[in-house]
Order: C-alpha cells, then sequence, then structure tokens
C-alpha cells in the first residue's frame, strides 16, 4: 500500500490545481478562523477598518497596470523557445520547440525589474495619498483613530514591499512552477493567519492584528525571490541591470493596459464599491456589507483554481498550436469552477448567519435574497472571465473597450443607486453593466479561438451550478 501511496502523495505535492486549492483554502480557513474572534473582540468600527484595509490591499495590484499576467504569460512563450513574443493569434505559425530563448529571456527578465522599480514607487504615492483619503473617514470612526492610522502605515509599508516582489511569484508562475509557488505561499499565509490569531486572542488591538497579519505576505515576496535565484542553476543572477528593451516592450505594452484595464474593470470596480459605501453608510452597515462582501470574494476567488493554476499551461499549449486540447482541457476546468463556486455559495448562504449568531457576532451576512442575487452575478462573471483568460492565451486583449463601458457604469449606476437602494444598488449595478457587455462579449471571442467544436464549454459546463444558484435563489425569495 505504501507504494501507491507515496506515488500519489507526490501527485498531489507537484499538483498546480490542489496546490492552488490549498492556497485558497488557507486564505479561506484563516478567514473562517479569523472571523469568530473579529466579529467578537473587535467593534463595528474597527471590523469596517479591518475589511476595508484588506479591500485596499487589494486594489494595489491596479497599479500593476496588467504588466503582472501579461509577464507571465511572455515567461511562458519563450520558456517554450519562442522567440516573437507579440502575437499567437488563430491563424499564427507555432513557433516553440520546447528549448528556452535564453536571450529573449535576458532582455525579458531586466525589462520587468526595471518597470516593478517604478511602478512600486508609484504605489507608495498613490497609497500615501489617495489610500490614505479613501480610508480616513473609516479610521475616525475608531475609538482610538491614532492606532488606526498607525495601523494604516504598516498596510503602507507591507502592502508596497510585497508588491515589490510580485515580480519574482510572476516570472516563477510563468516557468510552471506554480505548485512551488503555492506552497510556500500557503506556508506564509498560514503563519499569518496563526499570528493574527493569537494576536485577537491576546485582545491586541487593529494595530497589532495587521501586523501579524501582513508581515508574513513580504517574508513570502523575500522567498520567491530567492527561489528565482536557485532556478536554472542561478542563471537568472546573470541578468544584471536596468533598462527597457525596445522589442519586448512592442509584446508587452499593448497587451498590459488593456489587461490593466481588463483588471480594473473587473477586480478593480468589485473592490471599488466599498470605498463608495465606506463614504456613505456607518459603521455597522459597512462592517455587514465588507464582510459579506468579503466572503463572496473569496468564494469566487477560491472557485478559480481548477482554471486559473493551469494559465502558463493553456498559453504553451496555444503557442504550439494544439488548439484541441486546449479547448478540452479548459472546458474541465470551467466546469470544475463554477461547480465549486454554487456549492460554496449555496452552502453559506445557508449555514453563514446561523454559525455567526452562535458566537454572538458583531457582524452578520446580508439577507439571504440579497446573497443569492449577488451570488448570481459573481457566478456569471466567474464564467465570462474564464472564457475571457482563453482567449488572452493569444497574447491579444480585446476586451478593454466593453470592460471599460462596463466598469464605469456600474461605478456610475452604484453611486447614483446607493441613496435609494442601498445595497442592493451594487448587485443590479454589478449584474446589468456586466450583461449589457462582459458576459457575452468575451464568450464570443474565446469561443472564436478555438476549433468550431468547442462551443460546448460555454453551454454544458453552467448549465448544473447554474441550476443549483438558481434553486437557492427561489428558496429565499419564498422563504
Amino acid at each position: 500500500m505504501s507504494n501507491n501511496l507515496l506515488p500519489s502523495l507526490r501527485r498531489a505535492w507537484d499538483s498546480p490545481t490542489l496546490t492552488t486549492l490549498t492556497g485558497f483554502v488557507v486564505r479561506i480557513g484563516g478567514m473562517l478562523l479569523l472571523t469568530p474572534f473579529l466579529v467578537t473582540k473587535f467593534s463595528a468600527a474597527e471590523i469596517a477598518a479591518w475589511y476595508l484595509f484588506s479591500n485596499v490591499i487589494v486594489l494595489c495590484y491596479l497599479v500593476d497596470l496588467g504588466f503582472g499576467p501579461t509577464f507571465s504569460r511572455l515567461v511562458a512563450f519563450a520558456t517554450t523557445g519562442a522567440t516573437d513574443l507579440r502575437d499567437f493569434a488563430p491563424g499564427s505559425t507555432p513557433q516553440a520547440d520546447g528549448q528556452p530563448s535564453w536571450e529573449v529571456m535576458g532582455r525579458l527578465y531586466v525589462t520587468m525589474r526595471t518597470i516593478y522599480w517604478a511602478l512600486t514607487l508609484a504605489l507608495l504615492l498613490v497609497l500615501a495619498v489617495l489610500g490614505t483619503w479613501a480610508v480616513h473617514r473609516t479610521i475616525g470612526a475608531l475609538a482610538n483613530p491614532a492606532a488606526g492610522y498607525w495601523a494604516w502605515a504598516v498596510v503602507v509599508f507591507t502592502a508596497t514591499a510585497s508588491f515589490a516582489g510580485s515580480r519574482y511569484n510572476n516570472w516563477m508562475t510563468g516557468l510552471y512552477r506554480v505548485a512551488l509557488v503555492n506552497r510556500w505561499n500557503s506556508g506564509w499565509s498560514a503563519l499569518g493567519v496563526v499570528l493574527a490569531t493569537v494576536a485577537l486572542a491576546g485582545n491586541g488591538g487593529l494595530m497589532a492584528v495587521v501586523l501579524a497579519y501582513q508581515l508574513p505576505q513580504v517574508l513570502a515576496a523575500l522567498t520567491m525571490r530567492q527561489l528565482l535565484r536557485q532556478e536554472s542553476a542561478g542563471r537568472y543572477l546573470t541578468f544584471k541591470g536596468f533598462g527597457i528593451d525596445a522589442e519586448i516592450m512592442r509584446a508587452a505594452w499593448p497587451v498590459a493596459w488593456r489587461s490593466a484595464i481588463l483588471i480594473a474593470g473587473s477586480t478593480g470596480v468589485a473592490q471599488g464599491i466599498s470605498l463608495i459605501y465606506a463614504q456613505l453608510g456607518n459603521a455597522q452597515e459597512l462592517a455587514d456589507f465588507l464582510f459579506t462582501q468579503k466572503l463572496l470574494v473569496s468564494i469566487a476567488a477560491f472557485s478559480q483554481a481548477p482554471f486559473y493554476a493551469h494559465l502558463p499551461r493553456y498559453a504553451a499549449l496555444r503557442a504550439r498550436g494544439q488548439l484541441e486540447q486546449l479547448a478540452g482541457e479548459t472546458a474541465r476546468a470551467i466546469r470544475w469552477s463554477l461547480a465549486f463556486f454554487a456549492l460554496a455559495a449555496v452552502g453559506v448562504g445557508v449555514l453563514g448567519n446561523l454559525a455567526l449568531q452562535m458566537i454572538h457576532a458583531n457582524a452578520r451576512l446580508m439577507d439571504g435574497v440579497f446573497w443569492a442575487g449577488w451570488s448570481l452575478v459573481y457566478f456569471l462573471e466567474r464564467h465570462q472571465a474564464m472564457h475571457a483568460q482563453i482567449y488572452c492565451t493569444t497574447n491579444r486583449i480585446p476586451f478593454y473597450f466593453p470592460v471599460c463601458l462596463s466598469g464605469v457604469a456600474n461605478l456610475a449606476m452604484s453611486y447614483a443607486m446607493v441613496p435609494l437602494m442601498g445595497p442592493w444598488a451594487f448587485v443590479l449595478a454589478h449584474g446589468i453593466s456586466n450583461l449589457a457587455f462582459n458576459n457575452w462579449w468575451n464568450v464570443k471571442m474565446s469561443l472564436s479561438s478555438l476549433p468550431a467544436g468547442s462551443r460546448r464549454i460555454f453551454v454544458s459546463p453552467v448549465l448544473l451550478p447554474g441550476l443549483i444558484l438558481l434553486l437557492f435563489g427561489a428558496a429565499q425569495l419564498g422563504s
């Protein structure tokens, strides 16, 4: 039995999907572990500040300008031997021979280093000025605003340091060292959860909890730096200096700025609505809303693991012209991803508030109808986002215009409707703007880049999990 067990454990240890799922389990499990302490030890104002800080940290990666996923994709191309990194659209000639193109990778590495140093300085300025303005009202509602500002200073420092090291994470992902990256990141995330839990159990304030939770993120970035230095027998240590290679930028920049708009129109808008509500809602309303949003965003992030863990592989399949295999693998990944989302959303919707009542929490989930409606909106967004990533393996990003339109429409409708409808404004604005643009356009482009028989990717993975969510919503309306 042991002879059969060891290879299975090794496959699980090296599995991009399982280690990505483990990472999400650590983060979500950590949130579940922290939540009973947070919602009982913290006041409503402190709960609101904690989750608002978390949302601002997510927004930090908008300063990336789309270079993270773009460089990961280019590294995947160069690792398979591609020398022209600009275009892998349908009809292009496969150029990868399976051997790394080291000359291209050297120019890519130096360019990436230079760009990320500039972006890190920009992020520090944005957090210090715009970030402080965005959180000052929430910090002002704390019993000890001075301690809140010190906690915010820790967020600024650690988020900036973590961002500076994200280029190592992006490069390792492009090398398809996904399992290795996930194992280390999961370990550091788990340490952050443990330290934050200890701080909460010891009645530590917001400052202590933020410091305990954020410091391991900086250590994770330093770990990625060391791991990359060890790759290919230290080959990357020979890539020295600063500079921006014109050919690399011709391949990266047209894709990066479009990716930045894509991220801003999805993740950025999703997190940005919390900043809108932070300026309008009271402490208790804000705490409940941010707590609900955090749970739903975490479920959405967890559910994407079966698909996003393999993005470098999908890019390599595109580069080699293996489109039938690409269609089959992405169809299976989409099916698993949407199933995970639907089951988790229903489970939290049924049991969430019951669990919170049992621990006498100072925050609660929004009502069941609200949760069901917002879950359906996120379900449709997860579907179109994965289709967008399929087309992005062509190294073309045509989605920036509809995503820009939907993002502006989302924020405008949210801001206009919040005084009349409260949090429901965000659900309706998010759903309407996506239905008008992204939910159909992204899928259409994805299918156009795959063989004609690939339309099964659109219908089959959606039916059962979509039905589960609709039945859950109907049950909430009837209750």
